[in-house]
């Protein structure tokens, strides 16, 4: 079972507003996205990696993130520990950002 993380209640965003709160989490989606994708293409064989490549090229521009259930359904078939490494790559950047929030308040 995988554990689900609140961005906006690891982040303390509860009272930010509600674009800022947006934004922040965009950025943050994009980050950790990025994280899994590297973790990805250093995990798939390049038979695999030809395969994303076309399925994310056949799908709609404004689908094309780590969320699209096609895109989902593909790498749990080729990667059986997906899940965890997105989980991982959340914890991480959970981690890298209190750091970071520290540091900002200290300031």
């Amino acid at each position: 079972m995988t554990e689900t993380i609140n961005l906006t209640k690891e982040l303390g965003l509860a009272n930010v507003s509600e674009d800022l709160r947006a934004e922040i989490l965009l950025n943050a989606e994009r980050s950790i996205y990025k994280r899994v994708l590297i973790n990805v293409l250093q995990t798939l064989n390049d038979s695999q990696k030809d395969e994303l490549i076309k399925l994310l090229d056949s799908q709609d521009e404004s689908e094309n993130t780590i969320q699209n259930d096609a895109v989902i359904a593909f790498l749990r078939t080729k990667i059986s520990d997906f899940d965890t490494m997105v989980q991982n790559e959340i914890k991480v950047f959970m981690k890298e950002s209190a750091k970071l929030f520290v540091t900002i308040q200290g300031a």
